[in-house]
């Protein structure tokens, strides 16, 4: 014996709605929200965001040891100078 269509109609793409609303839904939200998680990760952001003035400026020609320097500046910066 085949079953052709378990579960009849009403079977049909209810993974995929279940799915979508489970993650679509404010429940996945406020649990990363009251994890902690959105808050550690725009605060990482941030800092890996935080580049030193020199670097953000917009420059039309570098040299390589300019390019070092700058590396060198962020590196320090965004570990606290240890290196």
């Amino acid at each position: 014996m085949t079953v052709k269509r378990p579960g009849g109609a009403q079977a049909t793409n209810q993974f995929s709605l279940s799915y979508g609303r489970f993650f679509g839904g404010q429940l996945v939200n406020s649990s990363i929200k009251s994890s902690g998680l959105q808050r550690i990760f725009n605060s990482k952001m941030t800092k890996a965001l935080n580049l030193p003035m020199n670097i953000k400026k917009v420059q039309y020609s570098f040299s390589p040891g300019k390019i070092r320097t700058q590396a060198d500046a962020s590196l320090q910066a965004a570990f606290g100078g240890s290196l």
